[in-house]
């Protein structure tokens, strides 16, 4: 596992800034500027260029590399990763320095490395060995806050110079590689910069986590992956990928942290809490994909729809490239709408207008596509279908009302890393009824589930045989005995109380090992 640095990104940064401005008080004068240069100070005297992050309390971070900028006249964070290098531009050490100024004229502002502290790592774990540190300050209290001001080097080279505020974070992270294993040792803590940042990683104080990439369902392959601290002001460790259907061990620091990955158009997010002393198991691209993420709402006299991943990842929050989907409406035996829409360069609305209270059916067929790119033979989930049936009526306000349907989560147990059981094993499946709920929608009533029932295709949907379900409420569970080859197609029909139901199917839900 490797440190994520984020120096060299505060051009970057300013560039994505630029745009935003604070309003000003209706017929103000313009601030008062003065003219600022900063420069850094190498441990051994040198002057040197650096990027530079200037914070103040009524306008966004300017970011400098260099260059004289004009800045407000009054108080200021700055800050930058100074480098010490060598005789033929070899960097020799990284310090962070960051310095509170009050602005009242125009100067230069030395940022002096000679005043850092080595900052420290120990790990107990034989032969493991600390391959990149990382350190990071980030600007609170009445300060506007902007990117963390960061700097990473190797063991041994990486220094901060200690500053005391309440203003600042400090966070702190360390990677190291161990003969089956990484290690990722992070924390952060408040007050500033401390005067001696010597941190010792336990193993009895970490989590292992467990991460896996597997194949069958992701097309085009893993780019990359990440662990990042929730802090405030945490860092993130990069988790290597040795490709699709691969795992690696993981220990971190106890902590809340948020696993991400990459692959070709196409990414995942999940939060975890992580325990000392304890196991866990993060999977990307695990069985069975389907439609998990997206639910149709009412607004005023609309129901709206925004499928945006109709075919998606159980575990974790995904966006995948790309679907065509066909998607109907019908109320009383009659079609309201149809519409086939693809994900390709498009946000996709489908929209019907209702005038009075009804039961409606919509139907959604969705089949993966990737543009400039053949799918594999034998891609898993590589189509899904839904039909929800529910009542609807025009509301009086303009919020999104979510209407009462459901989504299967269907989560096949024991399965390798290529999505595949054994010929002729007996595979469990876990399920979760879900129900919809979206960041600036209201959540629809919540009714009782009444029935939930489970069917099984071999030959990928032309027959379908029932299985048995236990469970109640969300929580279901059915086991499946597997055919001698080929792939298992998963179908579930889950009503409620109020007579609302959701029928779904995903083909080709995962597959048996030849």
């Amino acid at each position: 596992m490797k440190v994520a640095s984020r120096v060299g990104t505060l051009a970057a940064l300013a560039l994505g800034l630029a745009g935003l401005t604070f309003p000003a008080a209706s017929g103000a004068a313009p601030a008062a500027t003065a003219r600022i240069h900063v420069t850094g100070i190498e441990r051994d005297g040198q002057k040197t260029a650096v990027e530079a992050a200037i914070y103040g309390t009524d306008y966004i971070p300017i970011y400098t590399s260099g260059k004289t900028v004009s800045v407000p006249l009054g108080s200021a964070w700055i800050g930058a990763a100074v480098l010490t290098t060598g005789p033929d531009d070899t960097i020799l050490s990284t310090t962070l320095v960051v310095r509170r100024v009050d602005i009242t004229h125009s100067e230069t502002i030395d940022l002096d490395a000679r005043d850092g502290k080595l900052v420290t790592f120990s790990l107990d774990v034989p032969g493991a060995t600390d391959t990149g540190d990382n350190v990071q300050a980030c600007v609170g209290g009445n300060f506007v806050p902007g990117a963390p001001i960061g700097a990473g080097s190797a063991a041994g080279t990486l220094y901060a110079a200690p500053v005391r505020s309440s203003d600042l974070t400090f966070g702190y992270a360390s990677t190291w590689q161990g003969a089956t294993a990484s290690y990722l040792i992070g924390g952060q803590s408040s007050g500033g910069i401390p005067s001696a940042p010597v941190y010792h990683g336990r193993l009895s104080q970490m989590a292992q986590v467990q991460v896996s990439f597997d194949a069958g369902e992701v097309v085009g392959g893993y780019e990359d992956a990440s662990l990042q601290s929730t802090d405030s002001c945490g860092l993130s460790g990069a988790v290597p990928v040795a490709g699709s259907g691969s795992s690696s061990t993981e220990y971190v620091s106890a902590g809340t942290w948020t696993a991400a990955a990459d692959a070709y158009r196409a990414g995942w997010q999940s939060t975890h809490r992580f325990l000392a002393g304890h196991s866990y198991a993060i999977a990307f691209g695990a069985a069975a994909w389907g439609p998990y993420q997206d639910f149709p709402s009412v607004q005023a006299d609309s129901i709206d729809f925004f499928p945006e991943g109709p075919i998606s990842d159980p575990d974790q929050v995904s966006s995948t490239c790309c679907d065509i989907s066909t998607i109907r409406l019908y109320s009383g035996g009659r079609l309201l709408k149809k519409a086939v829409l693809s994900q390709w360069r498009a946000t996709r609305t489908f929209q019907v207008r209702i005038a009075r209270a009804a039961w409606y059916t919509m139907d959604i067929s969705a089949q993966r596509r990737v543009p400039g790119m053949t799918l594999p033979a034998g891609l898993l989930s590589a189509r899904d279908s839904l039909a929800w049936r529910f009542r609807a009526a025009p509301t009086s306000g303009l919020d999104f009302l979510l209407v009462p349907v459901t989504a299967m989560r269907f989560v096949p147990q024991g399965l390798n890393l290529e999505n595949q059981a054994l010929p002729g094993a007996a595979t469990v499946i876990h399920m979760q009824v879900i129900e919809p709920r979206a960041l600036g929608f209201v959540s629809p009533p919540r009714h009782a589930v009444r029935s939930v029932r489970v069917w099984v295709s071999f030959n990928d949907g032309k027959t379908w045989q029932a299985i048995a379900v236990t469970g109640h409420g969300s929580a279901w569970k059915a086991t499946v005995d597997d055919p001698a080859s080929g792939f298992v197609s998963l179908r579930s029909a889950v009503t409620d109380s109020a007579g609302d139901s959701t029928t779904e199917t995903i083909y080709q839900a995962y597959a048996i090992a030849s």
